[in-house]
């Protein structure tokens, strides 16, 4: 599974990194990407503006404006960092993009099925849990909680909807016998998971080879990088 650029950075720079690219995407580099899609990439028939997405927008824009003339800039920094970080890791706790032995992956697969799409998304993806009851679960996770039902069903677009599918889904795997296991503690058994393997692993080289062959990692190209990949997402790269 393809690793994020972030992990090529030094841990050192990874938060303020990942935290600078991802407030250049908010701030302009999505309006851009946006812009590129609706005036060159529209698909035939659909219409050229999308209200809702730039109602949002101008919504974000007016409160960060509004936060800098009353001098609560820095709550809006504080409040934009946590519920980036705590969304990032929310979305990669219910995957297991830490582990990458695909062979292992793939052996709570019954072998009939291997190849099957909706197997693998059932067995390589998790259900999270907060406080152990679904409903509320679903709320306190932002609808990710029934993680192997979305990504089953994926054009539900509810998070109710995927709970209400779940017994469904359950039968249909004991049917095939694709154990349902049971859904991880988002902070106690998936939190301490991506955050040591994201914020702390070594350094990740951009394209793996013989390590003979992967240059050492410096001080000037780390910094070269870390604004590189800042300054990518001001530019809508990587959204």
């Amino acid at each position: 599974m393809p690793k994020p650029r972030g992990i090529g950075l030094h841990p050192l720079l990874r938060i303020p990194g990942y935290t600078l690219h991802k407030l250049g995407i908010c701030l302009l580099g999505l309006p851009l990407r946006a812009r590129e899609l609706a005036r060159f990439e529209r698909p035939r028939g659909k219409a050229p503006i999308r209200a809702d997405f730039w109602f949002i927008r101008a919504w974000l824009v007016i409160e960060l404006v509004a936060c800098l003339a009353t001098g609560h800039f820095i709550a809006w920094l504080v409040q934009f960092f946590l519920t980036l970080w705590f969304n990032t890791f929310l979305v990669v706790a219910s995957h297991d993009f830490e582990e990458s032995n695909t062979e292992a992956e793939l052996a709570v697969i019954p072998e009939p099925l291997r190849n099957d799409w909706a197997a693998r998304q059932i067995c390589l993806s998790y259900d999270l849990s907060v406080v152990g009851n679904r409903w509320i679960d679903l709320f306190l996770s932002a609808g990710l909680s029934p993680h192997r039902v979305h990504h089953v069903l994926p054009y539900q677009g509810s998070g109710f909807a995927n709970l209400a599918s779940e017994d469904a889904v359950r039968e249909v795997c004991a049917q095939v016998g694709i154990a349902w296991e049971r859904p991880r503690n988002l902070i106690v058994d998936r939190f301490p998971a991506v955050i040591k393997h994201y914020l702390l692993c070594p350094v990740k080289p951009p394209h793996p080879g013989p390590s003979s062959l992967q240059p050492r990692s410096s001080v000037r190209r780390q910094i070269g990088d870390f604004f590189r990949y800042s300054f990518d997402g001001w530019r809508g790269i990587g959204v």
